[in-house]
């Protein structure tokens, strides 16, 4: 028996049938949504290092509801799906509105703080910038014909780094037009003086004088010679002589304007019509320095060839120096710069002045100068304080930068390696007084007793001095007592002596071997030599800080002669990280015997 179905009970079967999902079609939705939490995540996590950080969040959540809406809208049914797709569409229109106005300007969000592009910027607003983001800076000064003078050339961070991830920057300031600067000059001769000036404010010339003489066979204004072509450095001085024509033909004219104008430009319009001038020399607030103030006779004065005007000249305005110790690093150089001066830095140790503010400068709170005046300034470092030190050699060339007396002893020391450190009078970290001497006290290693030589055989002596760790050395004298015993030692028993010091010892004989007549030779024709010396004069090299000439090598050679006399022979060498003056491989050459028949080689640091 078949199985009857009212009408609407079949549509309900049929609706649900024919909208039922395949799937794969679920599988992709699912795929999706989790790719679009993952990619929403992403951007979030992303826009930490974003500077529009909170548009790419709300981006972010915009398209996650966006992709959620629609997965949802899709799983349901006809009826029930509707709303969920107005909902879709509105977020979507939403998500295109924002967008538009962001990209547009028309809204603002708040972003991170991230480093601006400084090229061609002051250097007073840089300053000012760093030091309200307490970011470090370092300046170097290049010279530039493009960028004015002290402003940004270029900056060693990429603008739009996020401040998060910015410690410290440096800048290139310009310095304007280097002058010294070496550029080729034409013949201009025939050329009209305009023209030359051209090309002499393009190429920053700036010792420049023009010459007008009579000459009736060139027209008025044009260049008959000059100093100088070729080669020249753009400080260098370039006379330019230019002709006035037949002066009888001058005429008068309309004195123009010459406020604001520079004084060369000023001087060819006044020479190329036979007008001579004088200058005076004002401050003024607003007229750049080097140009006019005013003339005198004023501008449509009629002036005739050979009249004289006086030209008015700025000196820039009048600068009342401020007491400059109690302005810091910025301070100074804003105010360097608002006032067009030249500023000199330099800075040192001081235990009394704060780091960073003034300990002196080469001009006094109330004194008048002139813009472009050179300002020098010492700034303080702070305390000079005593750093961490693991050899001998760093400590003498940190002493001699900084003009630190010091002085070296040396001391038996049974864990203390043999010319190493032992300790300074003044302790790590603690503040340097300059006037005061450091003393370093340097390992002599384990004392060791000077045995009694006397009477035991070369060999014995030997076998014994090698047991200690000291270095013996031996010489024949002619003798009564037992052949080939020990007669006499250097250092008496008993004496504390360290491993690098040797210890010579006179071993008897009978017969004057034949080194011994050659000494005995040299002996009758030198002086102040003592008469018991029949061998070469051994000494041992002992180097310490005061022998050190630092960037005087044929000093330092001088001390080390004075000292050990023909024991030793200077050679001088370059070295790319050694100092003028020091010994190269000083620690190798410490504690080693040396003879005045085979000198030790000390290689002194020349690179001048």
């Amino acid at each position: 028996m078949k199985q009857k179905y009212d009408v609407e009970e079949l549509k309900n079967i049929l609706y649900e049938e024919k909208n039922k999902k395949p799937l794969f079609t679920n599988i992709i939705l699912s795929i999706m949504l989790v790719f679009a939490f993952i990619f929403s995540a992403f951007l979030i996590i992303d826009s930490t290092n974003r500077i529009d950080e909170t548009y790419e969040i709300i981006n972010a959540i915009l398209i996650l509801l966006i992709i959620l809406n629609f997965t949802i809208s899709f799983k349901k049914n006809r009826k029930q799906k509707s709303g969920n797709t107005i909902f879709t569409s509105i977020l979507i229109i939403i998500t295109i509105i924002f967008n538009v106005l962001y990209l547009s300007n028309i809204i603002s969000l708040p972003v991170q703080k991230y480093l601006p592009d400084f090229y061609n910027k002051s250097l007073t607003y840089v300053l000012t910038w760093t030091k309200s983001n307490n970011i470090k800076h370092e300046e170097t000064f290049d010279y530039s014909d493009n960028i004015k003078k002290y402003n940004i050339i270029n900056q060693t961070k990429t603008p739009k780094t996020l401040l998060k991830n910015l410690k410290e920057i440096g800048f290139t300031i310009s310095k304007g037009p280097d002058y010294t600067k070496e550029i080729i000059i034409p013949d201009m001769t025939n050329w009209n003086s305009e023209d030359a000036l051209k090309f002499i404010n393009k190429n920053h010339l700036n010792n420049v004088q023009f010459i007008f003489e009579e000459n009736k066979e060139i027209e008025n204004n044009i260049i008959i010679r000059q100093s100088i072509t070729g080669k020249i450095k753009r400080n260098d001085k370039l006379v330019v002589t230019t002709s006035l024509g037949d002066k009888s033909k001058l005429t008068p004219i309309n004195l123009k304007d010459l406020k604001n104008e520079n004084l060369l430009n000023s001087e060819v319009y006044l020479g190329k019509h036979g007008i001579t001038y004088e200058l005076k020399y004002e401050f003024s607030n607003k007229i750049e320095r080097g140009k006019i103030i005013k003339t005198d006779p004023q501008k449509n004065s009629k002036i005739s060839p050979n009249d004289k005007i006086i030209l008015t000249i700025s000196k820039g305005k009048e600068i009342k120096v401020p007491e400059l110790k109690n302005m810091t690093y910025e301070d100074v150089t804003k105010w360097a710069i608002e006032n067009n001066l030249e500023i000199e830095y330099s800075d040192k140790y001081d235990n009394e002045i704060k780091k960073g503010l003034i300990i002196s400068s080469n001009c006094k709170a109330g004194d008048i100068i002139e813009e472009e005046t050179k300002i020098s300034v010492t700034f303080s470092k702070g305390k000079l304080v005593m750093p961490k030190f693991s050899e001998l050699n760093s400590f003498i060339t940190w002493a001699t930068t900084y003009n630190i007396k010091y002085e070296i002893k040396e001391e038996f020391n049974d864990e203390i390696a043999i010319d190493n450190i032992i300790k300074f009078s003044v302790n790590e970290n603690d503040t340097v007084n300059q006037e005061n001497p450091i003393i370093v006290y340097i390992s002599k290693g384990k004392a060791i007793k000077v045995p009694n030589f006397i009477g035991k055989t070369k060999t014995e002596i030997q076998k014994e001095c090698n047991s200690l760790g000291i270095t013996c050395t031996f010489t024949n004298t002619r003798s009564e007592k037992k052949e080939n015993t020990a007669i006499k030692q250097s250092i008496t028993e008993g004496t504390e002596i360290s491993k690098k010091q040797t210890i010579n010892i006179e071993i008897a004989t009978a017969k004057q071997n034949a080194q011994a007549k050659n000494n005995q030779t040299n002996q009758n024709s030198q002086t102040n030599t003592n008469s018991n010396q029949n061998n070469c004069e051994t000494v041992v090299i002992r180097l310490n800080g005061s022998e050190i000439k630092a960037n005087d090598p044929a000093g330092t050679c001088s001390t080390l002669k004075s000292k050990y006399g023909n024991a030793i022979k200077c050679e001088y060498t370059s070295s790319d990280n050694g100092t003028d003056g020091f010994i190269l491989n000083s620690r190798e050459i410490n504690g080693k015997s040396a003879s005045t028949c085979n000198p030790l080689i000390v290689k002194i640091v020349k690179n001048s």
